[in-house]
Order: C-alpha cells, then structure tokens, then sequence
C-alpha cells in the first residue's frame, strides 16, 4: 500500500514538472506575441527609460557649460562685473 502511494506521489510530480516547464516554454514564446496591454506597458517603460538616459546627458552637458561660464577675456576686478556677481551671491543668498 505504501509503495503504490509514493508511486502515485511520483507520478504528480513528474506530471507537475512536465506542466511546469510547458508553462515555462509558452512564457518565454508569449514573450515575442505579446498582448496589447503588455505591449502598451513595455512602450511606456521605454519612453520612461529614454526620458531618464536624456535627463541624465542634459545634467553632464549642463556641468560641462558651467564650467565654461565666464569667457577668458572676463575682468573680474573690472567694477560692473564685481557689482554684477556680488547681486547675484546676494540673490543666491536670499532665495536659500
């Protein structure tokens, strides 16, 4: 008797893994045929992901630009630019 349940036991679990990888093997092919609202969801997480690689490329450009803020040929002893920087260190100030 207790043989026939463990064969029996045996048997479900052959029967499950033969499922289990049918189930794997149409997931991995539904991949390619996708539904329409799986295919809504995989555009919208493209577009997500392109909108934060570009984010990302304006923040280095953007730190490239600030590097380069003043031109060379710039006087700062020169008293409309000292005048200039000092309003806007005061702006700075009173917005934080």
């Amino acid at each position: 008797m207790r043989c026939a349940v463990i064969k029996c036991v045996c048997d479900v679990c052959a029967g499950l893994k033969e499922s289990t990888e049918q189930l794997v093997k149409k997931k991995l092919e539904g991949k390619e045929t996708l539904t329409p609202w799986e295919g809504f969801l995989e555009k919208k997480k493209e577009k997500k992901k392109q909108k934060k690689t570009k984010k990302k490329e304006g923040e280095e450009e953007e730190e490239a630009l600030s590097d380069d803020e003043l031109p060379p040929d710039v006087d700062l002893n020169d008293p409309f630019f000292a005048e200039e920087l000092n309003a806007a260190a005061s702006r700075r100030r009173r917005s934080c």
